[in-house]
């Protein structure tokens, strides 16, 4: 049986030499096999000559089994594959396997060349299908959540401006954190504002300026996690997302925080980072900031309120200039309310500008209704070369 040999890492653990010798000779030349005598060995494997496309492990090993192994293994390498071979298949091995381990295939001992050429070849498929669902997820369903993002900035520009840097903190600490599956919280960042679109822009405004809003008013607000968690769960595949939007400012559970439960983690960080946001809008210093923040335990967990000074601030290294709307470019920022028509609010002081919101000043500009310079911060990578 001929196989073409396959670039992807097979890791096979087990605890006999004899056995590991065995095998990477019957797989030579057809599969990039890797072994690690015992499950010591191969978590060390796992985390200096990964990633591995799949993993074979012994269930009968000497300090920790098969099972407690790859659970550790679904743990750091959840995309991986885990193939268990054992010579004692009862009801309770196989329980454990999969309720631990979450096993893809069970395999006897001992097992000839053709039965490992096969169960390489179905493990690798696998990994491949997982592959595919993830760049699914992480591509494709990115490019329809910004979409939506662009319709938060034409129908609530204000709310936009805050979901997006909002999303720059949240990925920050959740890359510190070691947030599992990255994709999930920044899509539940950029998203996190969504429930606005419902609000009227001006209870937004107040809010962020720090003003006493009124009981309705503050109902209103409040609600709005919960609108976006409602809104959101609507589409295929985002329910966690969608639940860890909703979960914001819920008190904190410090156990399951710390075992990087990703709607815990991720309701969280998304607490913390609107939080600190806000105060940084309406003029705090990061200390004070911290402080505020710090005051409320319960709400703002101290893990993630403690990694506050690691967070670049945006708009701080920015250039302020006036420039033409012409000039106008995605990545700078506004300076000041630009408004229309007297009182109608175009786009907020303080919006990154994308694309969207761009071609909404341009084509306000063509009516006249938009003055021929606007006041922005500009990154100095953006800034007119006359400059």
């Amino acid at each position: 049986m001929e196989e073409e040999k396959s670039q992807e890492k097979i890791l096979f653990v087990d605890d006999e030499p004899n056995l590991l010798t065995s095998i990477k000779r019957n797989l030579r030349g057809a599969y990039n096999v890797i072994t690690a005598e015992g499950p010591d060995k191969g978590l060390e494997a796992i985390k200096n000559d990964g990633p591995f496309a799949v993993v074979f492990s012994d269930m009968q090993m000497p300090g920790k089994n098969g099972a407690e192994f790859l659970k550790e293994v679904a743990e750091i390498a959840p995309k991986t594959v885990r193939i268990m071979l054992t010579g004692n298949v009862d009801q309770e091995t196989t329980m454990q396997a999969i309720n631990q381990g979450n096993v893809f295939r069970f395999l006897n001992k001992p097992c000839g060349k053709e039965d490992l050429l096969l169960a390489c070849k179905g493990g690798l498929e696998q990994y491949s299908l997982i592959q595919a669902e993830q760049e699914l997820l992480e591509k494709t369903l990115m490019g329809s959540v910004h979409v939506l993002c662009d319709i938060l900035a034409l129908a609530n520009p204000f709310a936009f401006s805050r979901a997006e840097r909002v999303s720059e903190y949240a990925c920050a600490l959740g890359e510190r954190l070691g947030f599992p599956d990255m994709w999930r919280l920044k899509i539940a960042s950029l998203l996190s504002y969504i429930g606005c679109i419902t609000l009227p822009e001006a209870i937004l405004r107040d809010y962020s300026a720090g003003k006493q809003l009124g009981p309705h008013e503050q109902v209103m607000f409040d609600e709005h996690p919960e609108t976006a968690k409602k809104l959101i769960s609507k589409i295929p595949r985002l329910g966690l997302i969608a639940d860890i939007i909703g979960s914001q400012k819920k008190p904190v559970d410090e156990e399951k925080l710390n075992n990087k439960d990703p709607l815990t983690l991720g309701g969280a960080i998304l607490t913390v980072v609107e939080g600190f946001d806000l105060c940084m809008s309406q003029g705090l210093s990061r200390e004070d900031a911290m402080k505020k923040l710090s005051a409320k335990p319960k709400i703002y967990a101290a893990k993630i309120v403690s990694l506050i000074p690691e967070l670049k601030v945006q708009h701080q290294d920015m250039l302020l200039k006036s420039i033409p709307v012409k000039d106008i470019l995605s990545g700078m920022v506004l300076a000041e309310d630009l408004m229309v028509d007297g009182d109608m609010l175009l786009v907020p002081k303080g919006c990154l500008i994308n694309e969207t919101i761009r071609k909404r000043i341009m084509n306000f500009k063509q009516q006249g209704k938009v003055p021929a310079n606007l006041s922005m911060k500009i990154p100095r990578e953006l800034m007119p070369a006359s400059t």
